[in-house]
């Protein structure tokens, strides 16, 4: 694709065009002060101000390849390889998820109950791009952390972002579904995890920058069996964690119900359900009880 013109101000009017009809305005106005800050560092400010600055070739390139894959509809996390999750700089690709609000939600909710606790043992099941372990670590930096996931390439980029983040994890690959116990019991203060928990139905609701570019594994399940990895995840939690210590999960709040069931059939204790900034019911919170 050819631009009419180096100056900025075209270049970001063909832009906004070539997207239109694709995405909502506002997100349009969103790809384009992400994709400027990181080709040029310009802020919304800079955009403005160096409207009739011209782009070099070089930048031109980079800007066109930005707007191809933007029009295929791949997540503009992908096409920069990295996006923020609660101040952290998280290194993403198509082995991991892109982190979501709710989940930095998620974090908040544990931080908000154990901030200034000291020594505390965590553990991140499902870690994905470590995201969580990371968040947690850096705001609870007495904490030892560990993180596990099913897929090596997803343990490969999570310790890769704790060395970004100047945090220490200790990531392992492991399948919460087997039945090899990596940790010894009654270990952890606080486990937390956000499985994949969208079923296979609602892939119909979904936008193809989720369906064609993030992992199926770490998303769906089946219709059949939606809390297939919470089974695991909660019966290794009730031997896992510390007397007391409580277990922390991300949901899909169409299956709380069931959910709640689960961790009152398998001993937990102080069943807390939250919901997030939507008003949906998204995480459930639970404790092993003292004796």
């Amino acid at each position: 694709m050819k631009f009419p013109s180096n100056r900025l101000d075209s270049i970001i009017k063909v832009f906004r065009n070539q997207l239109s009809g694709l995405y909502p305005e506002n997100e349009i106005t969103s790809f384009i002060a992400i994709s400027f800050k990181k080709i040029l560092d310009f802020s919304r400010i800079d955009l403005i101000l160096n409207a009739e600055q011209n782009i070099n070739e070089s930048d031109l390139l980079k800007i066109n390849t930005v707007i191809k894959e933007l029009k295929h509809f791949k997540p503009i996390q992908y096409v920069f390889g990295r996006t923020i999750f609660m101040d952290c700089i998280i290194n993403i690709n198509a082995s991991v998820l892109i982190p979501r609000p709710e989940t930095e939600e998620l974090v908040s909710l544990v931080l908000k109950e154990k901030v200034g606790g000291d020594d505390l043992k965590i553990l991140d099941i499902a870690s994905g791009s470590g995201c969580i372990a990371i968040a947690l670590k850096k705001h609870l930096q007495n904490a030892i952390v560990y993180g596990t996931d099913i897929s090596s390439e997803a343990i490969e980029i999570a310790k890769e972002n704790a060395l970004i983040n100047d945090t220490n994890i200790s990531f392992y690959l492991h399948d919460i579904t087997s039945n090899e116990n990596i940790f010894q019991d009654s270990f952890f203060d606080i486990i937390i995890s956000n499985p994949p928990y969208v079923l296979e139905s609602e892939k119909l609701e979904m936008h193809p920058n989720v369906l064609n570019f993030e992992p199926h594994i770490a998303l769906f399940v089946p219709n059949e069996d939606p809390l297939i990895f919470y089974q695991y995840i909660l019966q290794k939690g009730i031997k896992w964690l510390k007397p007391g210590g409580a277990l922390y999960v991300e949901l899909n709040s169409s299956q709380f119900n069931k959910l709640y069931s689960v961790f009152k059939q398998l001993g937990y204790i102080s069943i807390v359900k939250q919901k997030d900034i939507n008003g949906k019911i998204r995480f459930i919170k639970g404790e092993k009880p003292l004796i």
